[in-house]
């Protein structure tokens, strides 16, 4: 236990003194690696929905290329998700999830 606690003293992404928590993940991060804006380390920063901005996304669309989460994305397949802005765009849909 006490290498994982010599270990959580660091930045998980390069090692310097970390300082803050991240809110969604828990990963210890620098200043440097660190949003005070959202409270998120650099990774899960990237990693969010591009459509809600909340949660972190599983997929992209496949007609706008935005990263969504399950909430924003609607599953065509194995592999495929549209968002819902793209598949109301496409008419039809009016009862899909909002963002």
């Amino acid at each position: 236990m006490k290498n994982l606690e010599r270990v959580n003293r660091y930045c998980t992404i390069c090692g310097t003194e970390a300082v803050y928590v991240c809110s969604k993940c828990g990963r210890p991060t620098c200043r440097k690696h660190y949003s005070l804006l959202r409270n998120l380390c650099s990774i899960c920063e990237s990693l969010l929905c591009e459509i809600c901005g909340r949660n972190l996304s599983i997929g992209y669309c496949i007609r706008c290329g935005r990263v969504g989460c399950e909430d924003c994305l609607v599953q065509l397949s194995t592999i495929s998700y549209i968002c819902v802005e793209c598949l109301r765009s496409w008419g039809g849909v009016h009862d899909c999830r909002q963002a």
